[in-house]
């Protein structure tokens, strides 16, 4: 509970300069700044809550912290996520928490729609944001929008007022474009960072200005940085970059940027030194180009090209090369559809409502029931009183008989197969990355309710699983994400439905409260958290290059378990143990080491098809319906390792012309990009949890749980020519 200084009157209390997202746009489903103003008289405290509408349309309520008024405008800003296209967002002003049945005791509603300056984006378009004027890239990427609309959305902010204070503000950008001299803040720096370690994409064009980037906050953290400046006259490199692109012709010589060797993967390269380098960090990566993109030669480049070696400089896809079957696929997930299965997180939402405990009839057999009513009460029922019993006028006796009769078989079919109590299941995805000494989770848990009630879902790291777990500020739970058109989907029509019962989430985000359930019904939350511990990983390395794409080294590591259904990739392929029966992997015991020169290999992309195939016939041989010809990709499967393999290495396995699904929600569980940037992942599966999760007063027996451990493994690249040009493979994934 908030105590008040003093209660605010609500009509001396204002709210007013609301900003949402950067500049208006905001991503669906992820976290989003909100930031206003609020007025009152001096000494009040308020208590701004923020009320938006989830998936499912019911209200929301996210608090922000309680200011103290001073009779001037008191700056709020916190972070939110909306759950519905058209879902309006309101800022409203409490005397206390809990809220429970208050009323607001001031109120400011921001109209959310595409045609408003409030626009909410799907997780399929990309978000762009740029420090200061890029015209490279603004051009570049609007040819995309012209060849369909709504692709990608660029945002272009003040280069020295822009202050980013949280990596989560960063959550909905895909790419984040700033020149070497680009006015950075310190907070800045460590919000980039955080949000590059979990997987964001930063670009930076250098030309002369290595020193200053050097002299940045930046500095401190970037995985590689300029180790001086020359003059180049070519930038043939980065045509090649771009098939059918016009010659790059320079007057004049062109500041340059020069990089050390083995500083990172070469994208692109000149007559003698690289133009393109990346490196990993964390999850994401740093993209820098020895060049400026805002002017020369480049600037004034086609736009056709522009775009697309901008893309090649994110890592993203093209998005004009989204297939149109992806859209049609979109577009057919209609209310009819409950499934309506169209990206990946769609497919792990399923599994988290599927509990094999508890039988179900499909939608074809609830269908088929109601067809069979209608049947007994039209024909049926006129032939009985008609033709048999010749007493028409008892059809009304009749249709009260055969209703009380299919309304007493529906009761006693539903309490027959809902007599399970309350279960779970739990997702879990553990990302360890040695490099950065850092921890990432997430999780997701699906929760049965036997009876209709308001619970409390609250979260919190499992202290085993690391030596320091983060603080509780840096965990949040929320609402799973369903990108979708479909039944619950986030891109229907409508916004919140005051008819359905609201609910509020915790102070501090690490919980729910009130979360409304019906009885026989599922419900489900997701989570995060994030940490960098002060003592070393419970992960020990030593990996080596020893040719393109192959590796010799040791791991070992101390987590509390066995790893099982493992194996290492690194470039094109997957090393993995055979000590087991029948040549199998056996699983890999705590403070044992593995020692890869003894470990079996094969490619990468037909050992992930082998997993994925050996799940599929288990499946089937339950069912009674094995095949050993089978291959193609179950959307419709609620195995979780088919999914944790499919989410993690999404592009290995071809992306979507291999699964059919889009990949936006779980995007940056994909860890493919990092296997051509010097990072091993070593995968498996343990059994201990590294979130807990409580639903009401205790924790429900878990039916199911998967925990999915990604370790990333720095590898000691073998000496390289600096000016060497890329693998041919660098920018195609092993499809």
């Amino acid at each position: 509970m908030i105590a008040n200084i003093a209660h605010a009157d609500s009509t001396t209390l204002d709210i007013s300069n609301p900003q949402l997202g950067f500049n208006g746009s905001f991503k669906i489903g992820r976290w989003t700044a909100v930031e206003f103003d609020v007025n009152g008289p001096a000494g009040a405290s308020v208590v701004p809550v923020v009320r938006t509408a989830d998936p499912d349309s019911r209200a929301t309520l996210q608090p922000l912290p309680a200011v103290t008024l001073t009779g001037k405008p008191v700056h709020v800003q916190g972070l939110i996520r909306s759950g519905r296209l058209d879902g309006a967002i309101q800022l409203q002003l409490y005397s206390t928490l809990p809220v429970a049945d208050q009323s607001p005791l001031a109120q400011l509603s921001l109209r959310v729609d595409q045609t408003s300056k409030w626009q909410p984006l799907r997780q399929t378009t990309q978000l762009w944001v740029t420090l200061g004027k890029q015209p490279f890239f603004t051009k570049g990427l609007e040819r995309w929008n012209q060849a369909r609309s709504g692709l990608v959305r660029i945002v272009e902010l003040p280069d020295s007022s822009t202050t980013f204070w949280s990596a989560e503000m960063l959550d909905g950008v895909d790419a984040l474009v700033l020149n070497g001299d680009a006015s950075v803040s310190a907070q800045s720096s460590q919000a980039i960072r955080d949000w590059v370690k979990t997987g964001g994409r930063l670009i930076i064009p250098i030309g002369d200005t290595a020193s200053i980037l050097n002299d940045s906050p930046l500095a401190q953290w970037l995985p590689l940085k300029p180790t001086g400046q020359i003059d180049i006259t070519k930038l043939s490199g980065l045509n090649e970059l771009v098939p059918r692109s016009s010659t790059l012709r320079t007057l004049t010589t062109l500041p340059a940027a020069r990089f050390g060797r083995n500083t990172g993967a070469v994208i692109a390269s000149g007559l003698s030194e690289p133009l393109v380098v990346r490196a990993a960090y964390g999850v994401g990566h740093v993209t820098m180009v020895a060049v400026r993109l805002d002017s020369g030669p480049l600037a004034t480049w086609e736009p056709e090209s522009q775009g697309h070696l901008a893309a090649i400089l994110s890592g993203l896809p093209n998005p004009v090369d989204v297939s149109a079957a992806a859209a049609a696929r979109a577009e057919a997930a209609s209310e009819l559809n409950p499934a309506a299965v169209t990206d990946l997180q769609m497919q792990l939402n399923q599994s988290l409502d599927h509990f094999p405990g508890i039988t179900r009839s499909s939608h074809w057999q609830v269908m088929g029931w109601i067809a069979l009513f209608a049947v007994v009460i039209g024909p049926l029922d006129y032939l009985l009183v008609t033709k048999l019993l010749k007493r028409p006028e008892w059809t009304w006796g009749t249709l009260l008989m055969w209703s009380l009769l299919a309304t007493g078989l529906a009761v006693s079919r539903g309490d027959a197969m809902n007599q399970s109590p309350a279960v779970a299941r739990q997702v879990d995805f553990a990302d360890l990355d040695l490099s950065t000494n850092s921890v990432s989770v997430h999780s997701w848990y699906g929760f049965y309710s036997d009876k209709t009630q308001r619970l409390a879902v609250n979260a919190r790291p499992q202290s085993e699983f690391v030596s320091s777990p983060p603080d509780k500020s840096r965990l949040r739970l929320g609402w799973a994400d369903r990108p979708s058109e479909g039944f619950r989907g986030m891109y229907r029509s409508g916004g919140i439905d005051d008819s359905q019962p609201q609910y509020e989430f915790l102070e501090d985000q690490t919980g729910v409260r009130n979360l409304p359930l019906d009885q026989w019904s599922t419900g489900s939350v997701a989570s995060e958290w994030t940490t960098s511990p002060t003592t070393p990983l419970p992960v020990t390395a030593e990996l080596n290059e020893s040719g393109i794409n192959r590796v010799i080294g040791t791991v070992r590591h101390q987590l509390p378990g066995d790893l099982t259904d493992w194996f290492l990739a690194y470039g094109n392929f997957a090393y993995f143990d055979r000590s087991g029966p029948g040549g199998q992997p056996a699983p890999l015991p705590p403070g044992e080491t593995w020692d890869i020169a003894q470990a079996g290999s094969n490619l990468l992309r037909g050992r992930l098809l082998g997993m994925i195939e050996q799940i599929a016939l288990q499946k089937d041989r339950l069912e009674g319906e094995a095949d050993l010809r089978r291959s193609a990709y179950d959307p419709l499967s609620a195995n979780p390792l088919l999914i944790g393999v499919t989410a993690s290495f999404y592009e290995v396995l071809g992306g979507e012309s291999y699964t059919g699904l889009q990949n936006q929600s779980l995007g940056r569980l994909d860890l493919s990009e990092l296997l051509d940037l010097d990072r091993a992942v070593l995968f498996g599966r343990l059994k201990a949890s590294p979130t807990q999760v409580k639903v009401g007063e205790s924790e429900l027996p878990i039916e199911d749980q998967t925990v999915l451990v990604r370790i990333i493994l720095p590898v000691q690249p073998a000496e390289r020519s600096s000016d060497a040009p890329p693998p041919s493979d660098i920018l195609n994934y092993r499809r």
